[in-house]
């Protein structure tokens, strides 16, 4: 008899969107891969590579599995390992017909066959086409279906005066009888509520009023022990507390698969009818609280160009005491307004009172400080020694890698060819054996033998990626001397202190491409090396795409020329 076929290899995609559950009509992913593994069986085929996302259905190009499957598709078939990819529906896999025919299309160019598990959905014929068109305009509509009657349900309630839905009381009030129409004071939590008003009028601060909440026990409107300033100013900018309660004060939107939210305008609020909510101070004390606030935040506003002058802003540079990324402080010298002091400072000696109060943030035992001008210097100088003479132990190390990579391929290929004839040998005894107690131990050899064998083909896919990965770090070190010679003058003509704002991002981009994140050390400090200063090593083999990209940002030309913006000597 002739030995049973081995099975084809294929992939999965599978997604949900993000906080859903199976009481929301969404499939889970280990029911999506379930009837993917049995699908695949029955078409005789067997799914070695799985992609899982979590995301919105209605958003494609940020699903990062998807990037990953349809980065597959451009792989050659021997190097890809797989020509099939199983999907639960076309719901799965976008949403609308336009996004749908985006992925589709990719595969079909590439010689892919995607197969929905839970719909008869045959696109090489003109009903296939059809029924294709019409299931995915459904489910786009389905989708406006619902968003519409939500919204009509939330104008009903506003017609009626009634409140749209809070998620939460605002601190000082409660919903009367288990409705959620109105708001009432509530006589646990009024009186903290006015002593916010009460007191920013009498002189405190945010931050003093958080750091007292904090330590007196009182719980925040979300039940946490720790209160944060910016709590405090959204209380105090809730016209909620003057009795005249507002909706839609924000917009939501989706960026990187997260809903977030921007303030709208006040003047596209929309205010509720008069008693929705009782007032809990009077109009003239919610106004001086807000004035008190806007007071105080232009006596700590951040001097012009506080950021655009520290250039390692954002975790860049971060203090050897504690190993977090260091507070920017920027002061002017007494008596001389035109002196500017820009330091990087720990964040331990940062006046941070609710932090030290509630000791939410540990000491640092050797808290730095150093004028941020040094530092953007010298990590600017070792990141140009690094972009125009990458080290040959970088090149020789490059070269092993890739070496290491093709070796490793060519033992997963060889591990591949005996566990697959192991298989073959195993089900051709196993065809051939009549013996009942024999076919069931051939039976479990030949699963443990095709267990192994898909575990080979990983390593095979793991070290043929990184043979890829290999390759593209040589490469990127030679294409490296291109750019920089390419963008040699630019380069010269950036200098820290002396950077417009675009330069300044230029900049940041760089030291970012190349995995740069400078240590300061205390002054005394026993470890501290010469200057105080030191680099972490950096990548140059960083996207070099990327590097063209901003420096195409600091002049229209292309090959030479003079910087954006001459400078005098």
């Amino acid at each position: 008899m002739a030995a049973e076929p081995a099975l084809l290899p294929a992939a999965a995609y599978l997604r949900k969107s993000p906080g859903s559950s199976t009481a929301k009509t969404e499939i889970s992913l280990e029911i999506q891969l379930e009837h993917a593994l049995k699908r695949a069986a029955a078409d005789g085929f067997e799914i070695v590579r799985v992609f899982r996302d979590v995301w919105p259905r209605w958003e494609l190009w940020e699903r990062p599995d998807m990037r990953e499957m349809r980065a597959c598709f451009d792989q050659e078939p021997a190097e890809r390992g797989w020509g099939r990819v199983y999907v639960w529906d076309t719901s799965r896999l976008a949403m609308g017909i336009q996004h749908q025919a985006i992925v589709l299309e990719h595969a079909d160019r590439r010689g892919v066959e995607v197969c929905f598990i839970n719909e008869q959905i045959d696109r090489s014929t003109e009903i296939g086409e059809l029924a294709w068109l019409i299931k995915g305009s459904f489910d786009k509509f389905e989708v406006a279906r619902i968003r519409d009657r939500t919204m009509g349900g939330k104008q009903k309630r506003l017609a009626q005066g009634k409140l749209p839905g809070y998620a939460r009381a605002p601190l000082g009030y409660r919903f009367p009888d288990g409705t959620r129409d109105r708001l009432e004071a509530d006589p646990a939590t009024v009186a903290p509520a006015r002593r916010i008003f009460r007191e920013l009028v009498a002189g405190s601060t945010a931050g003093q009023l958080a750091v007292a909440f904090t330590e007196e026990g009182i719980p925040t409107p979300g039940g946490a022990a720790t209160w944060n300033p910016k709590t405090i100013a959204g209380i105090v900018r809730n016209p909620t507390y003057k009795g005249e309660p507002a909706v839609w004060k924000t917009r939501g939107y989706r960026q990187d698969g997260k809903m977030r939210h921007a303030k709208r305008d006040p003047a596209e609020w929309q205010t509720m009818p008069p008693g929705t909510a009782p007032a809990l101070v009077s109009a003239d004390v919610w106004q001086q609280a807000n004035d008190r606030l806007d007071a105080n935040r232009r006596k700590t506003a951040p001097l012009t160009g506080q950021t655009t002058h520290h250039l390692l802003r954002g975790g860049l540079v971060v203090c050897a005491g504690c190993d977090q990324p260091m507070g920017l402080h920027t002061a002017r010298r007494k008596g001389d307004a035109g002196v500017v002091y820009r330091s990087y400072v720990c964040r331990s000696l940062l006046g941070d009172q609710v932090a030290r109060a509630t000791g939410s943030r540990p000491a640092c035992d050797e808290p730095a400080r150093i004028r941020s001008e040094q530092v953007d210097e010298d990590v600017w100088r070792w990141a140009r020694s690094r972009l125009e003479n990458p080290g040959a132990t970088e090149r020789a190390d490059a070269k092993d890698a890739q070496r290491r990579a093709q070796a490793e391929v060519k033992a997963a290929e060889k591990a591949v060819r005996v566990q697959q004839g192991a298989v073959d040998r195993a089900t051709e005894e196993l065809v051939m054996t009549e013996d009942a107690d024999a076919r069931a131990s051939l039976r479990a050899r030949r699963d443990t033998l095709t267990s192994l064998l898909r575990e080979a083909r990983r390593r095979l896919d793991a070290a043929r990626r990184a043979v890829g990965d290999a390759s593209d770090r040589a490469e990127n070190l030679r294409a490296l001397h291109e750019t920089v010679l390419e963008h040699q003058l630019a380069l010269e003509g950036l200098v820290p202190g002396r950077l417009t704002p675009t330069e300044v991002d230029v900049v940041r981009g760089i030291l970012q491409a190349l995995g740069v994140r400078a240590r300061v050390w205390r002054a005394g400090a026993a470890a501290a090396p010469p200057g105080r200063v030191s680099v972490d090593k950096g990548s140059t083999t960083g996207s070099t795409a990327e590097l063209n990209r901003l420096l195409a940002r600091l002049r229209p030309g292309g090959r030479g020329g003079l910087p954006a913006v001459a400078r005098d000597a």
